[in-house]
């Protein structure tokens, strides 16, 4: 038999020696105990990726299920609350109870550059028309103010 690379370097002829003797005791060929090993081998792989592939799945149900459930709890917190006097909260107030509850922020920052270094900075409407210093040049900027017209 031809020896690989791994086997030339550790200068041992195919097949090991210990698989020859496991082999010899149960009573099959070297060569299909080799065969054997590798469908062993492929079956251990496969099933590990079904398996990984599986819990993917459950995972991305359980995330499904959270976001649901959180979305619920706001629709309902929503409707009790227009339920209870519509013009007694506003929608400012509103959204930030929904962003608070569902972990993801609104399209509430808008985005402009800093008048002395071109630095892109992103805040929050709650910015504007305030004084902030850059974050790149320290610079002290006035956050320009937000129009009424927002694509």
């Amino acid at each position: 038999m031809q020896a690989s690379v791994g086997m030339a370097l550790l200068q041992v002829t195919m097949p090991f020696p210990a698989v020859v003797v496991l082999a010899w005791e149960i009573g099959i060929s070297s060569k299909t105990l080799f065969i054997g090993w590798m469908v062993f081998t492929a079956y251990l792989l496969t099933s590990g990726l079904v398996l990984a592939m599986l819990d993917r799945r459950r995972l991305k149900r359980l995330d499904l299920e959270k976001f649901l459930a959180r979305w619920k709890i706001v629709r309902e917190q929503s409707e009790s609350a227009s339920a209870k006097s519509p013009a007694a909260e506003a929608p400012a107030a509103n959204r930030a109870k929904i962003a608070h509850l569902l972990k993801e922020p609104f399209v509430t920052d808008f985005k402009f550059a800093c008048e002395y270094c071109g630095q892109h900075i992103q805040c929050s409407e709650d910015y504007a028309g305030q004084q902030i210093n850059c974050p790149a040049c320290r610079k002290l900027i006035q956050v320009p103010a937000i129009s009424k017209q927002r694509t």
